[in-house]
């Protein structure tokens, strides 16, 4: 027979290799999203970027992002900033590129190359030079990112952002599984509920595959119409039930917001009401805030990617930044008063001229 300390630890060394198992299924950074032939729907690519570590984390929260020495540089034209367009979600574009089309391409290739897992002799030759160019370019746009939120890095997020590519998709019609592949979404989901701010950065341009918000209220829309605050009700009504991803059930309610994405896309640019159409422009983020002031998820920020319907000769490129709640925090109450602090500060900074 066994000692029992022999036993004790061959438990924790088990329980230990089990926890390291689930984090690595859970941690992966990208996705490669590719129609199927056979199948409207797409594949999900899980990438083998890297495995992120959430030990160290920063309690600070009230300390602000300082503007990187570089927010003028010569790199794109004009003073950085975040211009509002819509209040209801809070969504924001940036007034120019954060990067140039030639950083954009070295990051597509950068992640692109972290995703692989063999590299042919032509490719390995300038592998060193792209790990180096392609991580300080990364590096700057967290700093940009940070001085654009006002909320800095800490040791809670993760230092890569999620790599995500759309490849063409052959068919035209617009219909639910077809146009959105992942469906909506708030950012909150999958248990990530410390995500407060998100950010896409955009590293291609493209005519189609649109990030559509198909409750968000526009400036300049109209009175919304009686569709518009159904929408808005089914959309609370998932949030309340604690449903952030409509891919994940197949509701009348979750089928309702997907139909209005849908409407959106046949008819732009205000669709049923409202909603908003954020295209790809190399270089350019839409940063959006998840939460609203009661502390849950805002029902109007359910979002999703649309496809690239039609035959292009590029796929859509993008990553996907997100500024997370450091811990510790004390209670619920906490949490919601640094939400309301964090959308105090977008407010006051962006909206309030």
């Amino acid at each position: 027979s066994f000692h029992p300390t022999f036993i004790l630890h061959v438990t924790v060394l088990v329980w230990c290799i089990a926890i390291i198992v689930s984090v690595q299924t859970q941690s992966v950074s990208a996705l490669i999203i590719r129609p199927l032939p056979s199948h409207p729907l797409c594949r999900l690519s899980p990438s083998r970027v890297a495995i992120v570590s959430h030990a160290a984390i920063d309690p600070v929260i009230n300390k602000r992002a300082s503007p990187p020495s570089e927010i003028k540089g010569s790199n794109c034209e004009g003073t950085l900033t975040l211009v509002p367009v819509s209040r209801k979600p809070i969504i924001l574009s940036s007034s120019r590129p954060l990067l140039t089309s030639d950083e954009c391409d070295i990051l597509r290739r950068y992640f692109s190359a972290l995703e692989n897992d063999s590299v042919d002799t032509a490719v390995a030759d300038h592998m060193e030079d792209l790990m180096e160019r392609g991580q300080r370019i990364l590096n700057e746009v967290h700093d940009k990112i940070d001085y654009l939120t006002g909320f800095p890095r800490h040791g809670g997020e993760s230092p890569l952002p999620r790599y995500l590519r759309y490849e063409p998709h052959p068919q035209t019609d617009p219909s639910r599984e077809t146009l959105l592949p992942l469906g909506l979404h708030v950012d909150p989901n999958n248990g990530q509920y410390l995500r407060h701010i998100s950010v896409l950065l955009y590293l291609t341009t493209n005519d189609a595959g649109a990030t559509t918000f198909p409750l968000a209220h526009p400036f300049g829309m109209k009175t919304p119409k009686c569709s518009m605050e159904e929408l808005e009700m089914a959309a609370r009504e998932l949030v309340g039930k604690d449903i952030h991803h409509t891919y994940k059930v197949d509701t009348e309610v979750s089928t309702k917001l997907e139909d209005a994405a849908v409407r959106l896309y046949e008819n732009p640019p205000l669709g049923d009401g409202g909603g908003m159409r954020i295209f790809p422009q190399a270089g350019h983020v839409c940063v959006f805030y998840n939460y609203g002031d009661n502390g849950y998820a805002d029902p109007n920020s359910f979002h999703g990617g649309e496809a690239l319907l039609g035959e292009f000769e590029r796929s859509k490129d993008l990553l996907t930044f997100f500024k997370e709640i450091p811990l510790p925090l004390r209670d619920r109450d906490d949490f919601t008063e640094k939400i309301k602090g964090a959308r105090r500060h977008l407010l006051e900074r962006y909206f309030s001229s």
